[in-house]
């Protein structure tokens, strides 16, 4: 490694301006690692569409293109053309549409075959047309792989599309002209047949008559109504009141005294020999004495009371007064009977005139219908005339100017400018092919690159490993470049190395953690294989053991795939699966290592029931016995997720620490073996990020660090760590 002469003091500490460089080369390099981790994407996306779109850029042919301009004015307005003329809003639009179509262009390439042959021309030329905003000025261009060619098809194509414009406008002019003849000489027919129609209606039809009749009648049938309500009222009024109550009304008189003469046709007498429809009853009067015969007999009885006071009942004047009092009162009863008569007669009277006033109203009602309907049909007869001869009439004139329609030209045609072409190709534009395809597979590998980060729930940095879990994280390990996983003991390194200050640092954060202080009896795992679990569980009981007064026991329970041995160059002998089944005592099977005041106990040899033995009764005298001979025990368990061994001893030691490796362990299983463990009883310490890349920005902290311990120790640093100091520390605030 290179040398790099450090001042006479450490580097300062960070400011507010460097911390924020430090955050943007955070960022900076968070994206770039990115981008080199998925490097291929940028090959298959990027590299290799631009050399596929050179070369076939490389084999297209020149383009060239040829413009020309053309005036087209919308039809002339005139009577004659407004049924066949085409629409001004739509007039430019169709005209386009129109330049562009087979009926224009395909007239134009088949007289121009040979010359197609001659600059060897195999396929169509593109054509198009633009209308120039605010004019009738039509833009016309043509690309072909010959300039000429191009220039010939376009005059081609201008000439096609006047010969096809005048010939369409003399079809529609004698198509137009043949349409109106036809329909002119059918509405003739019907209008001579309504004429025919309506007069003969006027001749069988008294029109003048039947109009006033109508107005006659509707008049003489309300007053035909009202006296009809009249005498039902009085009807019933006879029906409901008493004789008495009959003659003490005023006076009857004749509540019909006669209807007027109803409308005489012409034939009819005239006026002054009216003659009365229904007769009037005669006059009712109550006699003149009959009211007095009544009084008078009140009287007599009035004399005969008073007489009877003094005479007897049968004296001669009590007699005479009683003869006349009934002479009085039959001659009374008599004109009772005579008004009763009468009033009998007075009824049925008024019955007759009702029925004879029904009996005319219904008469009248009748000719008042058929004069309406008669008067109906004779308006909707003139109605039918009138749209028919106002349309033929329409139609007549312009028959007649038809010829003129066909003579004079609809339209302003006229060829401003004819065709130009240059010799200078248009396309293919090469280079921007090139460049737009690399552009588009750049946005398409960031747009992949962004899906798979999205998707990726990898844990990548200390920041996403916070944010994703709730438990405490104690500390993060880094990478070293070329390490084996055996050879990375921090008995092995350097005092003041990287790796081993970050067990120091994991080791300060369980001593002085409220839950993990006071333990003894720690268990290191990890969600799946090869997250660095037995790595960390060594060199944590290394660092625990250079704890004055800290004798440890590294335990390798991993039964199945025991490896710790190899950490400190020794051979699998008896060990955790002998103990646990009985064939030897954990005195027997515990082993000094090179490390002071740190034991191990080996896992011996694979039994084939591993999970029984951890569950057996055995394992917890182990961890009695163990507890009495050693101030901390570490034990390497399998993964959580791999076994149920894991599961099965974490609840009876006081605590967990989980280990998870950066860019590998998915959150998804650390969030699953967390679970598994919760269920269990098992008390998490807190997790360990293990396997971090000091090279990038993120680990800024650990240049830092790392240049601060090598000057103190007098050591060298790496180019990347000497950027960093000056970089960071050296740069004015």
């Amino acid at each position: 490694m290179a040398s790099l002469p450090f001042p006479d003091q450490p580097p300062p500490p960070l400011t507010t301006n460097v911390m924020d460089r430090i955050n943007f080369a955070i960022q900076f390099e968070k994206y770039r690692d990115i981008a080199l981790k998925r490097w291929w994407l940028f090959g298959i996306c990027v590299v290799i569409p631009m050399i596929y779109r050179g070369y076939t850029s490389y084999k297209e042919p020149d383009v060239y293109m040829a413009t020309g301009r053309m005036m087209v004015s919308p039809q002339i307005r005139s009577p004659v053309g407004d049924a066949y003329v085409e629409e001004a809003a739509n007039f430019y639009g169709t005209q386009v549409r129109l330049m562009q179509s087979s009926v224009v262009t395909g007239p134009a390439a088949e007289k121009l075959v040979d010359f197609a042959k001659k600059f060897g021309i195999t396929s169509s030329p593109g054509l198009n047309v633009i209308q120039e905003r605010n004019t009738a000025i039509f833009h016309f261009s043509v690309t072909s792989t010959s300039h000429e060619y191009a220039r010939l098809f376009l005059n081609q194509v201008m000439e096609e599309y006047i010969v096809y414009k005048k010939k369409i406008r003399e079809q529609t002019s004698e198509s137009a002209a043949v349409i109106l003849l036809r329909e002119v000489d059918r509405l003739n027919k019907e209008r001579q047949k309504a004429e025919a129609d309506l007069l003969d209606f006027q001749k069988q039809n008294n029109m003048i008559y039947i109009e006033g009749q109508g107005s006659l009648a509707s008049q003489y049938m309300l007053d035909l109504k009202r006296r009809l309500a009249e005498v039902r009222t009085e009807i019933d009024l006879l029906d409901t009141e008493t004789n008495e109550q009959t003659l003490n009304r005023a006076p009857i008189t004749p509540l019909v005294e006669g209807v007027k003469p109803a409308p005489r046709e012409k034939d009819e007498p005239q006026k002054g020999e009216e003659r009365e429809l229904i007769p009037s009853p005669k006059n009712l009067r109550l006699p003149s004495d009959g009211a007095s015969i009544k009084n008078e007999i009140t009287l007599l009885r009035a004399e005969r009371d008073d007489l009877l006071k003094n005479l007897q009942s049968k004296h001669p004047k009590i007699i005479r007064i009683d003869e006349e009092i009934q002479r009085k009162e039959r001659l009374l009863k008599v004109i009772r009977e005579q008004n009763k008569e009468q009033i009998a007669l007075y009824r049925e009277s008024l019955i007759k005139q009702k029925e004879a006033l029904e009996k005319s109203l219904v008469d009248w009602e009748k000719q008042a219908f058929e004069a309406n309907q008669k008067a109906s049909e004779f308006a909707f007869l003139k109605s039918n005339l009138s749209p028919i001869k106002e349309l033929y009439d329409i139609l007549l004139k312009r028959v007649q100017e038809i010829g003129i329609s066909t003579t004079v030209g609809q339209e302003l045609i006229q060829i401003n400018e004819p065709a130009k072409a240059s010799s200078t190709a248009i396309a293919p534009n090469r280079t921007r092919n090139v460049m737009v395809t690399g552009g588009l597979g750049l946005l398409l590998t960031i747009a992949i690159i962004f899906l798979l980060e999205r998707f990726d729930d990898r844990v990548k940095n200390l920041d996403e490993l916070q944010d994703m879990l709730q438990e405490t994280v104690l500390g993060q390990v880094p990478m070293i470049p070329g390490g084996e996983d055996s050879s990375l003991l921090m008995v092995n390194l350097p005092p003041q190395n990287i790796f081993s200050e970050s067990f120091r640092n994991i080791r300060s954060s369980l001593m002085f953690s409220p839950t993990g202080g006071q333990a003894r009896t720690i268990v290191v795992t990890s969600a799946i294989p090869n997250d660095g679990k037995t790595t960390c569980a060594v060199n944590l009981a290394i660092c625990l053991a250079q704890v004055e007064g800290g004798r440890t026991l590294l335990i390798d329970a991993d039964m199945r795939k025991m490896n710790i041995h190899n950490y400190f160059k020794m051979e699998n002998g008896i060990g955790l699966s002998e103990i646990l089944s009985g064939q030897a005592n954990l005195t027997e099977c515990v082993v000094p290592t090179s490390v002071s005041n740190l034991d191990l106990l080996r896992a011996g040899t694979t039994p084939p029931n591993p999970g029984e033995l951890i569950m057996s009764e055995n394992f917890k005298h182990l961890l009695e016995d163990s507890d009495r001979m050693y101030q901390r025990i570490v034990i390497d368990t399998p993964p959580a997720l791999a076994t149920d061994d894991t599961l099965s001893i974490a609840p009876v030691v006081d605590g967990t620490i989980f280990i998870v490796k950066a860019n590998q362990t998915s959150i998804r299983f650390v969030n699953r073996s967390m679970t598994l463990l919760k269920q269990r009883g098992a008390k998490i310490f807190g997790v360990v990020l293990n396997h971090i890349d000091t090279t990038s920005a993120h680990y800024y902290y650990y240049y830092y660090y790392t240049g601060y311990y090598n000057y103190a120790a007098g050591r060298n640093t790496t180019k990347r760590q000497q950027g960093a100091i000056q970089n960071f520390s050296q740069k004015p605030a």
